[in-house]
C-alpha cells in the first residue's frame, strides 16, 4: 500500500513539474514583451497587418514576434492544467504517512517566470 501510495505521488509531481513547465513555455513571450513594453516607445511588432514608421522598422529596437504568442485559451488551458496538476499532487502527498514523507521530496513550489 505504502509503495503505491509513492508510486502515486512520485508520478503526480513528475506531472505537476511537467505541467509548470508547460506554463513558462507558454508565458515566455508575454513576460518578454512585458520587459520590452517597458520602453514602448521603441518596440515594433512583426507579422501582423498594422505597419510601423520607417525609424522603428529600420533599427535594431526590440521586436515582438505576433506569431510566436500563445492564444488566451492557450494560456488558460496551461495554468488550469498546472492548476490540477498542483491539487492532485497535494492530494497524493498528503496521502503518504508523514513518517514516509521525509524520505521523499516535497513538492516544489510553484516555478516563477
Amino acid at each position: 500500500m505504502s509503495a503505491e501510495l509513492i508510486a502515486k505521488y512520485l508520478e503526480a509531481r513528475a506531472a505537476l513539474l511537467a505541467a509548470e513547465n508547460r506554463v513558462l513555455k507558454v508565458i515566455a513571450p508575454i513576460s518578454s514583451a512585458a520587459t520590452a513594453l517597458r520602453n514602448w516607445d521603441q518596440v515594433m511588432i512583426s507579422n501582423t497587418s498594422v505597419g510601423f514608421p520607417m525609424d522603428i522598422a529600420l533599427t535594431h529596437k526590440p521586436t515582438l514576434n505576433a506569431r510566436e504568442w500563445p492564444t488566451l485559451d492557450q494560456v488558460a488551458e496551461a495554468l488550469a492544467a498546472s492548476h490540477d496538476a498542483r491539487h492532485k499532487a497535494e492530494n497524493a502527498w498528503h496521502a503518504i504517512p508523514s513518517d514516509l514523507q521525509a524520505g521523499l521530496q516535497p513538492l516544489p513550489k510553484p516555478q516563477q517566470a
